[in-house]
């Protein structure tokens, strides 16, 4: 067990007197080093590499992951400008649908998700707004008193400790 270590404690005197910091190669006494490796103060050069390898390894793993995902978005993007035909005339007037507006490309070449507007959670039973937490912003709480009843005006006039004790 004799040899040099890694000291992964914050800092370590040794018998000498002499300090060590975390990181340093350090020689302890042979009696100590089953007692600091229980206690992690000290690490293995080969724990060390083996931990710098599987490191490695995730990133390259990672890496080539995010190329792979890269090279699928580049592939539908090629295969959903393939799959673009000229639309043939109807032969019934009542074949004829809205016009739709083209989907333009994002980033990866995903089509654009357009996202629902956000409303107020509204409770199942009662069909009413919930009230907002007291730490929510004064933005919902304004929300909030216009669903109940307050004009909006007077809503934003209010802080909102104002508003959590007239509606809260």
């Amino acid at each position: 067990m004799s040899g040099f270590y890694i000291l992964a404690a914050d800092s370590w005197r040794d018998a000498d007197g002499v300090r060590h910091r975390k990181g340093d190669a350090v020689s302890p006494p042979e009696s100590e080093v089953p007692r600091l490796l229980r206690a992690k103060a000290i690490i293995t050069p080969e724990a060390v590499a083996a931990a710098e390898a599987a490191e490695a390894a995730a990133l390259e793993a990672e890496e080539e992951a995010a190329a792979a995902a890269a090279a699928q978005a580049e592939a539908l993007a090629q295969a959903d400008a393939d799959a673009q035909v000229e639309p043939t005339e109807p032969t019934e007037p009542a074949a004829q649908t809205a016009p739709v507006e083209p989907v333009e490309p994002t980033q990866a070449g995903a089509a654009a998700v357009v996202e629902p507007p956000v409303t107020e959670p509204v409770t199942q039973s009662t069909g009413q707004v919930k009230k907002p937490l007291k730490t929510a912003p004064v933005k919902k709480w304004e929300d909030y008193a216009v669903t109940q009843g307050m004009e909006r005006a007077e809503a934003e006039a209010h802080t909102k400790d104002q508003l959590i004790g007239k509606f809260g």
